[in-house]
């Protein structure tokens, strides 16, 4: 159910903020690891999860205006994305990663 979900979000983002020290966790909350990396929550409103910096749009923003290095942790059940092509766009379009 919905909020069972809601809840198993805030443990991670709860945990990845305290173990490896993540300073902004942004989740995708309904999206598939077959989605392109720079397309979901485009047009989702936005999410409602403790302590959440945002969601992928939001991370893309912070990225592509970030002067300083930023390293990239992600966590996702099914993976990052099944598409190798689309994650080496993504970073070769941001240099900050």
């Amino acid at each position: 159910d919905a909020t069972k979900k809601k809840k198993l979000v805030n443990l991670q983002i709860y945990k990845v903020k305290t173990k490896p020290l993540c300073e902004d966790v942004s989740v995708s909350y309904n999206t598939s690891a077959s989605d392109p990396i720079a397309g979901p929550d485009a047009t989702t409103r936005p999410y409602t999860f403790d302590d959440c910096s945002g969601n992928t749009q939001d991370l893309i923003n912070k990225i592509t205006k970030s002067t300083r290095p930023i390293r990239l942790v992600i966590i996702h059940y099914a993976g990052l994305s099944t598409n190798p092509d689309d994650i080496k766009l993504v970073i070769s379009l941001n240099k900050s990663i």
